[in-house]
């Protein structure tokens, strides 16, 4: 059995395939993407446009562990690539009375949160904090899985109140409250 996937690499990306990883190299930073033995990497460079893509080989059978492997490298393929051309945002907000970010210093997060002193948390560098509000922060990363760690480590100090809705939650999130008990 062999499965091969091709798709267009943009133009602001260099590849550098090596035996087993693959190096992308965008204009804001770098990323390496590390192979399996049965996985190889297929490159093709033309004037106008590059081609890359993926083929499992050396499989007798259908092998259900080796192809989720596969769609799953296909798919941090893809979401490397946006991440390297335009990056990934994530805004939080802090709800609740005297819930304050107070500074975001060489990527030192320290924040009000309930609790009788100051929380502090240590960013990764590739992290870049943006404090927009003393209630509403932004980050960009140009990795999806750090900023994603990052964010749900920081809503683990304060989970989200069900009953009332106060934490930690990012600008999206969709919040159904439970009903207080009736008397």
């Amino acid at each position: 059995m062999k499965k091969v996937v091709c798709f267009r690499i943009p133009s602001g990306i260099k590849v550098f395939p090596e035996k087993k990883k693959i190096i992308l190299e965008g204009p804001y930073s770098t990323k390496q993407i590390i192979l399996n033995t049965c996985f190889s990497f297929l490159y093709l460079k033309n004037k106008n446009m590059i081609i890359g893509g993926f083929s499992l080989t050396k499989v007798k059978k259908r092998n259900t562990r080796l192809i989720s492997q596969f769609n799953k490298l296909i798919s941090e393929f893809k979401t490397s690539l946006k991440g390297l051309l335009t990056g990934f945002f994530v805004e939080l907000k802090l709800k609740g009375v005297g819930y304050r970010f107070i500074s975001c210093n060489n990527n030192l997060l320290v924040f009000k949160i309930g609790f009788s002193h100051n929380i502090y948390k240590q960013i990764p560098s590739k992290i870049t904090l943006y404090l927009e509000s003393p209630t509403r922060i932004s980050m960009y990363c140009s990795d999806l899985n750090i900023l994603s760690q990052v964010c749900s480590n920081l809503k683990k100090v304060r989970k989200l109140d069900s009953y009332k809705g106060k934490g930690l939650v990012l600008q999206n999130d969709f919040i159904i409250l439970k009903e207080f008990k009736k008397k």
